[in-house]
């Protein structure tokens, strides 16, 4: 079944890069963004001995610690659904595949990777975090825009890139607009702007999952039951 979703048969030339090669490297990368995120937020907690001192510095700025957290929540969801992704979609190319698609491949998966590394280091800005979601997800767009109208998908990738095309929209959207309405009308006291917007990325993410779940967990009928 792995090999159906793009090619209707695996090529005879086995000098190519294998689909295994792919997924180590993405997940590489994610052991990279996931120190990284967690280096970046939890900086300098060591300062603090006790979790009282962490809690009472916390409580200091009240409204800016809970919204930090929920962007690292929201974040790590975001990484596990693209992880999660990517992951598939290695699973479906064929065990060997000729260099110059793959090469095409492995470049998307970086430029996207690299833009989720970006906000990993920006997990604690409460401004610059929103336009780097917005980064990830034109990345992320563009990339499928182009493997739609250059890459040999089939029936049913292509359907699950339609999926991720639309909730890529409808995420720099969403994220576009309350991060412009924070430009102009904010900052607020309880960053309502900000927590409309994470919002708004984790339902888009749910509705992804609630989707596309058959793809996800590779069932054998994922493509009939996206028709």
């Amino acid at each position: 079944m792995a090999g159906n979703a793009f090619h209707a048969a695996e090529p005879a030339d086995q000098s190519g890069i294998s689909r295994a090669q792919g997924a180590v490297f993405i997940g590489i990368l994610l052991a990279l963004i996931l120190k990284t995120t967690l280096d970046t937020f939890f900086e300098g907690i060591a300062d603090h001995n006790t979790l009282g001192a962490v809690l009472a510095v916390m409580n200091k700025q009240l409204a800016k610690s809970v919204l930090l957290v929920c962007q690292l929540i929201v974040f790590l969801f975001a990484l596990i659904r693209f992880y999660w992704g990517s992951f598939r979609y290695y699973q479906q190319k064929p065990k060997v595949e000729e260099t110059p698609e793959v090469a095409v491949d492995l470049l998307g998966a970086l430029l996207l990777f690299m833009s989720f590394y970006v906000v990993s280091l920006l997990i604690r800005t409460t401004s610059l975090f929103y336009y780097g979601l917005i980064l990830v997800n034109g990345v992320d767009l563009a990339w499928f825009l182009l493997a739609t109208t250059h890459l040999a998908l089939q029936e049913g990738m292509r359907k699950v890139a339609g999926w991720y095309i639309l909730f890529d929209v409808l995420t720099v959207v969403a994220v576009g607009l309350t991060t412009g309405a924070d430009a102009i009308w904010g900052p607020t006291r309880f960053f309502v702007f900000q927590f409309l917007a994470l919002f708004a990325v984790l339902a888009i993410g749910v509705w992804d999952l609630i989707k596309l779940w058959s793809y996800y967990k590779n069932a054998p009928d994922w493509q009939d039951k996206l028709r």
